[in-house]
This record gives structure tokens, sequence and C-alpha cells, in this order.
């Protein structure tokens, strides 16, 4: 807690850490892209949807709701007197077949008075959750069309040349040097006034404020994050001090919660403190974040490692879609991998992420743009959908997942999936991204060691399942496979390799690719322990090399929740 005067300060520094200590209570938080702020070009079906679906996500269980105040960092949703509103330019983008439909919704309802923000957070409260406006500090959903694209502000349009990276710190995308330096502190001002215009507009609804440096966590040239990490830290302190005075004005403590790259060494390479960011106690909670699909390893012990003593809380965040794949049934048979693929991850798959992150010592779980089921299909991109105000949607599969991931104890008692995370073809491993364990090249004679996380007592549930993909297995491939040094496969796959049924043209070339077979072991409990597993994967003499695409491991037993 924030102390508000010199004594308070000094009796709380004489009481005991963990008491001066009050780390706050958050429960399962959601972060909302506001991409489905306006769903009509009528105002007010808009407002009721919105409202609707906050009350919708309160009833499933969500405790603190994190809501974006932005289509990116530029083009904000409420009436700002810092970055650019909806419609402040034509563009060529007005007129085409899926942006036109959502610019004359947005624009319509910005004409209205509507303020989505204030609309989301009044209802967040009348709920009973937790709100947060949301700021994403560098989105580059813009940057390969940047003189065209509906989110490009003005204040890149009249700063382009001057005070952008100029040259990509991605290899193999030019687009990332169209992102705004923060090594210019004009740069950084800017962002700084968004961030306090949105907590003096909102501090009446607000629990603090989430500051995003997760989409995308590209802020200066390359090379350069690691020695201009002090200006990101400044940054912050600058936003800590405002919600500091905005809070002693109002009588209240405001938390900052701040999104960044999923390792402590892809937040050195952007240029983020945050062991520094802990041990100053600028930041409440700290969420570290994949950019687009579900990870099961991020190494979020060595997070809460860095965050001991310090009063940060570590809140992984899980998303709801992944690699295309099948689902991992305890007893599979070759009909279960004819149907298609689906990138929408199963409660299944979320289970396991989260009891892993338990495990690691996570204070809680961030959902990101989970939303209900419409026509079996996970709404993603929903405000692209002209008639969107129409859809029916079942919130049942979001209500089990926050059920399930609420505290470690529902993540115990649900069937859960664990998985070695597979790449994904954004991801620019070793700078913002960790380097993924799959897919993985299995050389005859050459051991692969792939760590899975699991969470507590492995060994009380009833069967646990192991199921490796594979790309150019055949029933003569050998393998050898063991888990913790217990062997549990030795020898040609045979009949034991199941097919797959992939189309190429529905997976988008997805990589890694999709097994064209799986292999499917079972797992003595006695060779499972909580935490860190280590799965060994390498092929026999003489077989062609093969490809591992997935790797999970299933826990099934009786579900006491259910």
């Amino acid at each position: 807690m924030r102390p508000a005067s010199m004594i308070v300060t000094c009796l709380i520094s004489a009481l005991p850490l963990a008491l001066a200590q009050q780390p706050p209570e958050l429960g399962v938080m959601h972060n909302d892209d506001g991409d489905l702020s306006f769903v009509s070009t009528d105002p007010e079906v808009s407002v009721r949807v919105l409202r609707e679906r906050v009350d919708s996500l309160a009833r499933c269980g969500i405790d603190t709701l994190c809501y974006s105040v932005g289509a990116g960092s530029d083009v904000l949703y409420y009436p700002t007197q810092v970055a650019s509103v909806w419609g402040w330019r034509e563009t060529s983008y007005d007129d085409d077949e899926r942006w036109g439909p959502r610019i004359r919704k947005i624009v319509a309802g910005m004409q209205a008075g509507v303020d989505p923000i204030r609309v989301a957070g009044e209802q967040a409260r009348s709920a009973g959750m937790r709100f947060f406006p949301s700021y994403r500090m560098n989105d580059s959903h813009f940057m390969s069309d940047p003189f065209e694209y509906p989110l490009t502000g003005r204040f890149w349009i009249e700063h382009h040349e001057t005070m952008t990276l100029g040259i990509s710190p991605l290899e193999g995308n030019p687009h990332y040097a169209n992102l705004l330096d923060f090594s210019h502190p004009q740069v950084r001002d800017y962002r700084y006034r968004v961030l306090a215009e949105v907590i003096e507009r909102y501090a009446d609804i607000m629990d603090g404020i989430e500051v995003d440096f997760n989409r995308v966590q590209v802020l200066f040239p390359p090379g350069e994050g690691p020695r201009r990490a002090h200006l990101i830290t400044r940054l912050l302190a600058r936003v800590r001090s405002r919600l500091d005075e905005v809070g002693r004005r109002r009588g209240r403590d405001y938390l900052l919660v701040v999104r960044v790259p999923p390792a402590p060494a892809n937040c050195r390479w952007a240029g983020l403190d945050v062991g520094a960011w802990m041990r100053r106690g600028l930041v409440d909670v700290l969420i570290p974040a994949q950019l687009m699909t579900l990870a099961h390893d991020m190494p979020v012990d060595e997070f809460v490692a860095m965050a001991e003593g310090t009063g940060c809380q570590i809140y992984p965040a899980v998303y709801p879609r992944t690699s295309w794949t099948w689902a991992l049934e305890p007893e599979p048979s070759a009909e279960d991998y004819r149907s298609r693929p689906q990138r929408r991850v199963t409660p299944q798959l979320v289970f396991g992420a989260a009891s892993g992150y338990w495990q690691m010592g996570a204070s809680g779980i961030q959902l990101y743009n989970f939303r209900g089921v419409t026509n079996g299909a996970h709404l993603l991109w929903g405000a692209m959908q002209p008639q969107l105000e129409d859809v029916e949607t079942d919130w049942n599969w979001l209500r089990d997942i926050v059920r399930g991931i609420e505290h470690p104890r529902a993540t115990a008692r649900r069937d859960a999936v664990h998985a070695a995370t597979p790449a994904y073809y954004l991801d620019s491993e070793d700078t913002w991204q960790y380097r993924k364990q799959i897919p993985a090249d299995l050389a005859p004679g050459q051991t692969r060691d792939l760590r899975i996380a699991i969470g507590p007592d492995p060994a009380s549930r009833e069967r646990a399942v192991l199921r490796l993909g594979l790309r150019d297995a055949d029933p003569a491939t050998v393998l050898r496979v063991g888990v913790n040094h217990h062997v549990l496969h030795n020898g040609p796959v045979g009949d034991s390799l199941m097919p797959t049924s992939v189309d190429p043209d529905a997976t988008w070339g997805a990589h890694p690719p999709c097994p064209t077979g799986y292999l499917h072991l079972t797992v003595p409990q006695r060779a499972l322990r909580p935490g860190w597993n280590v799965i060994e994967v390498s092929a026999g003499p003489g077989t062609q090399q093969v490809a591992l695409t997935e790797l999970q491991l299933g826990l099934f037993g009786e579900e006491a929740m259910r």
C-alpha cells in the first residue's frame, strides 16, 4: 500500500515485510483489445451489446477487466486531446469491404458521444469487477502501410521523418522500421501524455492503469534496447508518480500493471529493465506474455524469483488460440484425426498452462481476448462482421475455463493438457520471444531434451498420456522416448502411429506444420514430478530424419468439479 504521509511510511517500514506489503487481490484478469467497442452504426445498440458483454464476463467469473483505450497506440476510442480519434482523416480503407463497415460504426458512435471505455468501466464496477484502462505503447498494426492505414495517427504523420526507428531491429521484416523510436524524448512524452490523460479521465472508475509493451516489444533501434532501458524506467516512474498524485487527491491507491515480453532475456533485448521496476516499487503487477498464441513454458519462475521481496505480483498471460492441432483424448482413435484441425484452445490446454504457471509461483492468470463462442467459433475479429449485434453468443466455454483457473486447487482438479510451446510464424526468437522447443528435427543418434511444466501431485491422476506429433514418420520409424529417464518406447513406431488428415490450404501454411502422424504413449505416474519434466526423444540409427512438431502431455482423471 502506498502511504500518504511520512508517519505512515515510518510505521509501515517498521512492520515485517509480509505485513507491510499488501499485494492487490485481482483474481482472474481479462484483457480486452476493444475491437468490439462499436458493433453497430446505431450507437444505442453498441452500448447495449458492450454492457451485455461486460456483464457476461462478470458472470463467467472474471474479477478484473483491462480494456484497451485504442485500436493500437494512436487512434483511440475516446475524445482524446493528445492522440487521434477515429475519422481524423479519410483514407482508401474507408471504402474497403472489411474496414469500411468498422470505421462507419466507430465514427457513428463517437460522434454520438459514446465513450466505450467509460461504458465498459462503469459496467465492470457495477458488476463487481476491478477495472483498468489499458494502453498499447508501440502497436505495430499500421506499420506495413502507414500512410494509408486507418490506425495511423497524426503524431506519426507529422514526425515519421525524424522520430521513427529507420532500421528494423528484426531480421526479415523491414516494416518495423516505421515504429516510433523511444530514444526521442518527444516520443516518450507523447506516450506519457496519453497515459496521463487516461488516468485523469477515468480516475473515478478505475483501479489503476495497464501499460502494454507487449503489442509490440520494439522500442529502440537495433541493439540499443539494453543501453537505453533507463529511458523506459524513467517513463514508468513518471506514470507511477502521476498515479500516486491522483491517488493522494482522491484518497485512494492506484495500481500499475505492465505487460511485457515472455522471458527476462526478451525484456532486456527490448529495453525493459523489469528488475529495476520491481526494486524501485514502480510496478504492482507484471504480466509476461506471448504475442499471439498460448504458451505453456514461459519462464515465469524467473520473473517470480526477480519479484521476491518486492511486492510485485506475476500474472502470466494465456491466449485463446494455439498452433493448428487436434484435441488430445485419453483414449484416441484414428477417427479423431480425420477432422480438420483447430486453432481455438481447448479448456484442457488452458488448464495445463495455468497449472504449470501456478507451480512456478505465479500470483494469478490473465486471460487475453477470451470471448464467448459464436456458431461454434471463437470470436476473435468480430468487429469486422457487419451484423455482429445480431449474433448469439454462448459463454459456457469461457465460464468453464475461468472456474478451472481461478486458483491452484481448481486447476489441480481438472483434466489438463501440458505442452512444449510450438513456435509461431511471427515469432522473432531470441529477440522479443524466447526460443521455442518445437519444431525439433530428430536426427539419428541425437537426443532431444524438451521441458514440459506441470502442476502439483501428478501421481494422483488416473492416467497420463504423452503425445508426439510427427512429420514424415512412417511405421518403420525408430524412436526412443523417455520421461525423466523412464523409457516409454524404444523401437519402430509401427501401427501405433495414427495418421492425420491435413488440408494445407485450410491451415494457412502453418508454422510449425501440422503433424502427419501422432504417437501416443502411456506414462506411469511415478515418472512425473511437479514443475519441470524432461522428455527425451531420439531417432534410431538408419531412420530417415523426421520432425517433431508437437509435444503434449495429458493428465486425466475424475474431475472433482464436474
